[in-house]
């Protein structure tokens, strides 16, 4: 019986080996001749769009294998991948040349592009994704360079310890940051799963055009996202994993462009999540419970650099970290101060780490100038929003010349002088004003003053003002009534010139007078020492595109009575 199964097993290798060898053979020993391209094994050597074809099939719809492996190596390297798909469309389309069969190129690159995580749907922390809720991992494709290219990326879900995902596995192609008619040739998802339990999956990613390119040159944004389902209470304690993958038959980490530029975009995995129980939102203590104990740890956390025992319950806007706009949601779901009704905590975060940015929203100081000798200067924080405003924040540093000035006051405006305002001070140079309101319309709002020492000095100085973004907990943020989170960018210039142009010193309610002439004179005449302008558009009053005496000249005529009218804004 013994013999008998060695001489079965025997067999069985042999039958393998066999099975196996054609292949073998196929690729690297002798079946192509000439130049490669004869992709379909055409008797008359004849390289057309039939190759195309069945290089595509093979790659990317049917796998079915392919006459001489060493033909399909367009591009002479040793993988058949979408560069070998690429290097035939050169040829066959753009005037492109066949390599001689078994040709051996530099192996690719690794250039500027890269692949990353951006942000993750059912996160908890950073780091932690709890049980219950959808996970996804949102994908950032970053091009610095000005080509476009076709891009095939492969990804691997797993679990080193056991845990198991709901599924479908699916990739999402969100928003259409890359639009489907971007791959005029053919854009594939493929999802290669392991069995029952989803344990380990293989994901492929492949967008192929006839042209150049499809991921734009200068591209820098979340196109995609891979969704996999949730996690249940058996998997509490266990990790969570994505890593980038080779998938079948045989496509490599690889983006194309043109004819001949190939690139290993950098990856910045693997990407490793440890799965937690759903906190309860709200809960800032840790206790099980939502009330006043939780808000007062908030708001020694976010003023005075205190602790949170349980930041996953605290934790409920929907953006990653502890700010004043969760203070503001548990404020007004214990409270309700403003009338706006109870919102729902979330603690579900959907929205990447930062909230987005929005035209239309912005903050600025319109005093730009210290006078020969001035010692002090009161200035004024203004904010541009464009929705209804509940709350605020600006970590703020006052530059006098490039340089940080000491903050000696922080006052708000009694707008933002609800409970949950006040000042955070980092440093006797740097402080985070956060204000809070329950009737501030859309518009520009003067919110707080801000009175700056500096030594003196005899000749005149500009004032800029900026981030300070060294404290993770304190963030720019605007929360406007409906609790939608908007960033504010720094400085209101683009768009800011409204109606007629002469509002120089860009004052609040838009007067022309002689302030605005000091203002520009300084600008034109205290050479590195001038004041920057917060808004260029208002000074150029003849809007010729320029700033010069001629504005000057313009402002001086209008204000005296010898021009009827300023121009329309640039």
């Amino acid at each position: 019986m013994k013999k008998l199964f060695h001489a079965v097993r025997g067999l069985l290798i042999l039958s393998l080996v066999l099975a196996f060898l054609p292949c073998r053979m196929a690729f690297g020993q002798g079946c192509c001749t000439g130049v490669t391209g004869n992709v379909n094994g055409d008797p008359s050597e004849t390289v057309d769009v039939g190759d195309l074809v069945q290089l595509i099939d093979y790659l990317y719809i049917s796998h079915t294998p392919l006459p001489c492996y060493d033909e399909a190596n367009v591009d002479g390297r040793d993988v058949i991948d979408i560069a070998d798909v690429k290097a035939l469309i050169c040829y066959l389309y753009y005037g492109g040349t066949l390599p001689a069969c078994g040709t051996a190129l530099a192996v690719d690159s690794l250039g500027p592009q890269s692949v990353t995580v951006d942000w993750v749907e059912g996160r908890v922390t950073a780091s932690t994704v709890a049980i219950n809720r959808p996970v996804a991992f949102h994908l950032r494709y970053s091009n610095p360079a000005p080509e476009p290219y076709d891009i095939s990326n492969g990804y691997r879900v797993y679990s080193p310890d056991g845990a198991t995902w709901s599924g479908p596995v699916t990739v999402d192609t969100l928003t259409g940051k890359i639009p489907r008619s971007a791959w005029t040739l053919r854009f594939q998802t493929q999802i290669f799963d392991e069995g029952a339990p989803i344990d380990d999956d293989t994901i492929g990613i492949t967008g192929l055009s006839n042209g150049f390119g499809g991921l734009p040159g200068q591209f820098d944004d979340i196109p995609y996202a891979i969704r996999i389902g949730s996690f249940d209470a058996a998997d509490v304690g266990k990790t969570i994993c994505l890593d980038s993958s080779w998938f079948p038959p045989s496509s490599s980490w690889k983006w194309v462009s043109g004819c001949g530029s190939f690139r290993n975009p950098a990856w910045g995995g693997p990407y490793c999540f440890t799965i937690v129980e759903e906190p309860v939102c709200g809960d800032a203590s840790g206790n099980g419970l939502i009330d006043i104990s939780d808000f007062s740890l908030m708001v020694g956390y976010i003023y005075h650099g205190g602790t949170i025992p349980n930041p996953a319950g605290a934790d409920m806007d929907g953006y990653l970290g502890v700010t004043i706009s969760d203070l503001i949601y548990l404020e007004d779901y214990l409270f309700d101060p403003c009338m706006l009704g109870h919102p729902t905590l979330i603690c579900n975060p959907l929205q990447p780490n930062e909230p987005p940015e929005l035209p239309g929203n912005c903050w600025d100081i319109p005093e730009r100038i210290l006078a020969t000798g001035q010692t002090e200067r009161e200035v004024t924080l203004r904010l541009r929003h464009s929705g209804d405003l509940r709350a605020y924040e600006v970590p703020l540093r006052i530059l006098v010349n490039g340089v940080a000035a000491q903050i000696t006051d922080v006052t708000l405006t009694p707008e933002f002088s609800y409970f949950s305002s006040g000042v955070y001070r980092f440093s006797d140079t740097s402080v985070s004003i956060l204000g809070s309101s329950c009737d501030l319309i859309a518009g520009y709002s003067d919110v707080a003053k801000v009175t700056i020492s500096i030594p003196a000095a005899d000749y005149c100085r500009g004032l800029s003002a900026g981030y300070d973004l060294r404290n993770p907990s304190h963030k720019p943020v605007l929360v406007q009534t409906d609790y939608t989170m908007i960033r504010p960018t720094e400085g209101c210039q683009t768009g800011c010139c409204v109606n007629l142009t002469g509002n120089v010193d860009f004052d609040l309610d838009d007067l022309v007078d002689i302030s605005d002439i000091s203002y520009l004179v300084d600008w034109l005449f205290c050479g590195q020492y001038a004041p920057a302008l917060p808004c260029p558009g208002e000074a150029d009053i003849n809007s010729d595109s320029s700033l010069d005496i001629g504005d000057l000249s313009d402002l001086l005529d209008y204000l005296f009575d010898l021009l009827p009218t300023l121009q329309p804004c640039p």
